[in-house]
């Protein structure tokens, strides 16, 4: 079976492999977004909350939060797979991706998950003094 990517022209995968990376910007802004809100609630009515509230807006939280770093890196594989075949035609491009992101960024994706449940425990469970 023929690979896709040797029938696309230099412009064409390099337009697939920057579009690619165009579509994960909105997946970013709404990973933010929603850790943005999870922090206000969890700040603003997080000690008011029963159990069973925490509960699920905690599973709901995990959930989209762990799907959206989930997309966000296939999008970034797929540009990656589009600007080796890129390389692979011309070794005189260079690569559009930086591989260092690819791994970091979904790295702190994933690590922001378990700081927000820590902060919503912080606020229901003060220390005192």
């Amino acid at each position: 079976m023929e690979n896709i990517e040797m029938n696309l022209t230099e412009y064409e995968l390099a337009d697939l492999a920057l579009s690619a990376q165009a579509s994960a910007t909105p997946t970013t802004a709404l990973f933010v977004t929603i850790m943005s809100g999870y922090l206000i609630v969890a700040w603003m009515v997080g000690e008011k909350l029963t159990r069973a509230q925490v509960i699920f807006i905690n599973a709901i939280f995990i959930f989209f939060q762990l799907s959206l770093a989930a997309a966000w890196s296939m999008r970034w594989i797929v540009s990656q797979r589009y600007s080796n075949a890129l390389h692979s035609i011309d070794p005189a491009f260079y690569d559009l991706n930086n591989p260092a992101l690819l791994i970091a960024f979904p790295i702190v994706m994933c690590a922001t998950v378990p700081g927000c449940l820590k902060f919503l425990w912080n606020v229901r469970h003060p220390k005192t003094k």
